[in-house]
């Protein structure tokens, strides 16, 4: 909130803050540290190797084949009940939930390289497109605060 600082500090502390919120989303970043999230929890996407993590951090979303523009657009619907009930969520709610949803995904995996397919995504793209999207209204509604 602070319009003292010069332009390239502001840019770079709003490109944090869209990491972080972002990460905060992702269910495998906020899952065991005893195998790095997902990372050592090895996996086959479509026949190929990947790890758990990786699936969610960039397989899923890839997989549905959509530009960020489309993407965004595609998942962009909230009312704004919806919208300003996500606003008032507390931090520690986006990591719990995050977390609870990353046990259920550790949960699905019943073998090592377990193969992930079209099963996968069907049982997994609308938890997906919630996460995306509740990290995009929470992201807004922490840059609101910060710039009115």
């Amino acid at each position: 909130k602070s319009g003292m600082l010069p332009a390239d500090k502001k840019l770079l502390y709003v490109r944090l803050l869209v990491h972080f919120i972002g990460d905060m989303h992702q269910p495998m970043h906020t899952a065991r540290k005893d195998d790095q999230g997902g990372n050592k929890v090895k996996v086959l996407w479509f026949n190929t190797p990947s790890n758990l993590h990786q699936v969610w951090d960039e397989k899923l979303v890839e997989f549905q084949e959509l530009s960020y523009t489309e993407y965004a657009a595609a998942i962009n619907f909230t009312s704004k009940q919806q919208r300003d009930a996500l606003y008032k969520q507390p931090i520690s709610e986006w990591m719990w939930n995050s977390y609870t949803l990353a046990e259920k995904i550790y949960a699905d995996i019943k073998q090592p390289d377990q193969k992930l397919d079209y099963k996968y995504n069907y049982n997994y793209v609308a938890i997906l497109n919630k996460q995306l999207l509740e990290a995009g209204v929470h992201l807004a509604g922490v840059l609101n605060d910060i710039f009115k």
